[in-house]
């Protein structure tokens, strides 16, 4: 069923082995974040096990300057939603990974660049400290690795996409492989209550 949030594309999952399902809801600055979790407050929407969330890079696209200056001023208005969901379920909060176009352009002061990376991601540090909401940070290191390698090699790789060199603004899915099983590894035994059998993880 289609959820009833907004014309953004919404995607349902469900696994046919495991009790599992995963909802994903296309909001990319999360201007709708705040209506979603007001639906589900209120069940109008089945409230989530988890919530792992994050914007930033259309931020930096469409809005560069001054630099983090309207990213900050929305983040402060939406920390309080993100706090109180956080005292009912687990919110993870991503942070902004370092895109090639990032990685190329460290020295410039508008778009998506490398220092307006690092400044959203101390935006998102100072702001959810002590709010409840965990940080995701486990991600940059790979995209920087992701990236450096791109910019030397170039590699594509064509069907699969595993390697996507030449998109500047997004990783491959090689790297969204690595981030799905961090989640599925972080969240299995803590949150599904499933056996060993599906978990393989302490914790």
């Amino acid at each position: 069923m289609r959820p009833r949030v907004n014309k953004f594309a919404t995607l349902n999952a469900r696994h046919l082995g495991v009790p599992l399902q995963l909802t994903w809801y296309k909001d990319l600055e999360l201007k709708n974040f705040v209506k979603l979790t007001t639906m589900w407050e209120k069940g109008e929407e089945i409230k989530p096990t988890f919530v792992i969330t994050g914007f930033g890079l259309h931020w930096m696209k469409n809005r560069p300057l001054p630099v983090g200056f309207h990213y900050r001023n929305f983040f402060t208005n939406l920390v309080p939603h993100l706090s109180r969901l956080a005292s009912t379920v687990p919110v993870f909060f991503k942070l902004v990974d370092y895109v090639i176009l990032a990685m190329r352009r460290k020295n410039t002061s508008t778009g998506i660049n490398f220092q307006a990376t690092e400044m959203y991601n101390d935006i998102a540090r100072q702001l959810l400290q002590g709010t409840g909401v965990v940080l995701w940070d486990s991600t940059l290191p790979l995209s920087v690795i992701y990236a450096n390698e791109c910019m030397k090699t170039r590699r594509l790789t064509p069907i699969t996409y595993d390697w996507k060199c030449h998109d500047v603004n997004h990783l491959g899915y090689i790297m969204l492989e690595q981030y799905a099983d961090m989640v599925y590894n972080g969240i299995c035994n803590r949150y599904l209550d499933l056996s060993d059998e599906y978990c393989n993880v302490n914790g």
